[in-house]
């Protein structure tokens, strides 16, 4: 749980950004107030296909104008309505690629799975939070939930990504920004875009790809082109963070989203009911960090239970 202080200082902070985005919308007064009351209910709202708009961080936008705030100090003195937050309250939708609103035939929703769905697991050593992260999915594939590849050496996960196409992928561990280029830990190895490319296991697929790394996919200009990598590399969906979260915290958002997701609920409403639980119990808008790519829709499809998988613990 976060102190009260903290919390409200990350609070005003986003609701300061997402304000000033929200301001920017439109200039006239009857579009804005139009505009207010389209989005007063929760709704699907999904997103230009444009790879410069695509960056703007709109799961922060706060409806709700703050003439006070703009411009000036943080406070703890503001009260802000959390539920205003565009990130709890409304699906996001946003594209995999930039031909994505033009395209003739919509990208598959679905992930047909066989009894249960495979997850590929790479895990980086080095992170202080791997061993909890390898834990759940254990237990979950001990209790007949899944079905799981565990890899934290980055060849083990080339093969298997080539060879044994998997329904769900994860990556956890640490991550960042360096020399302009992105990179994520894998093993005791440091990947970066040029490394996954050369591994050349370009196909087609719907598999759903998390991220829980330590590297936000929006600070950095090559952003477009990983969502294009991993799109090659089989994704039909991607949760990724576009700011770099707390890699202490983020497991717990992560745990969240999957139970929702292997119970059959589709990926924009488990992120977002992931994101406003975890706010509510612990206090924490990172999941306001967090945002999927592809089909809001995207589920899985198990054989003999379409609409419903077995409730993780």
């Amino acid at each position: 749980m976060l102190p009260p202080d903290l919390r409200q200082q990350a609070l005003v902070t986003l609701a300061q950004a997402g304000s000033r985005i929200h301001a920017e919308l439109s200039s006239d007064p009857a579009q804005q107030a139009e505009l207010e009351t389209s989005l007063r209910e929760p709704t699907h709202i999904r997103v230009s296909g444009m790879p410069n708009e695509a960056q703007v961080p709109w799961e922060i936008v706060y409806d709700h104008p703050l003439p006070d705030l703009l411009g000036k100090e943080v406070t703890g003195e503001a009260k802000i309505e959390a539920d205003t937050f565009w990130g709890f309250k409304h699906i996001i939708e946003r594209p995999l690629t930039s031909g994505y609103e033009k395209a003739a035939t919509p990208p598959p929703s679905e992930i047909p799975i066989k009894e249960r769905p495979l997850f590929s697991l790479g895990l980086d050593m080095g992170s202080s939070t791997f061993q909890d992260v390898r834990q759940r999915f254990e237990q979950w594939a001990a209790e007949g939930h899944i079905d799981l590849m565990s890899f934290d050496y980055p060849p083990d996960f080339r093969d298997a990504l080539a060879n044994r196409p998997a329904d769900i992928y994860v990556l956890h561990g640490r991550g960042g920004i360096e020399g302009g280029e992105i990179w994520i830990a894998l093993g005791k190895e440091r990947l970066t875009r040029r490394t996954l490319e050369s591994w050349g296991t370009g196909r087609q697929g719907n598999a759903l790809f998390y991220l829980d790394v330590a590297a936000g996919l929006g600070q950095s200009s090559e952003w477009w082109a990983w969502l294009d990598l991993f799109r090659r590399m089989g994704a039909g969906g991607i949760v990724a963070p576009m700011i770099a979260p707390r890699p202490e915290w983020s497991p717990d958002l992560m745990f969240r989203f999957m139970e929702r997701f292997l119970q059959g609920q589709q990926a924009g409403d488990a992120l977002r009911d992931a994101r406003h639980e975890f706010f509510q119990e612990t206090g924490n808008p990172l999941g306001l960090f967090y945002t999927h790519f592809g089909p809001a829709a995207q589920h899985l499809v198990a054989p003999h239970s379409p609409q419903r998988l077995p409730a993780s613990p």
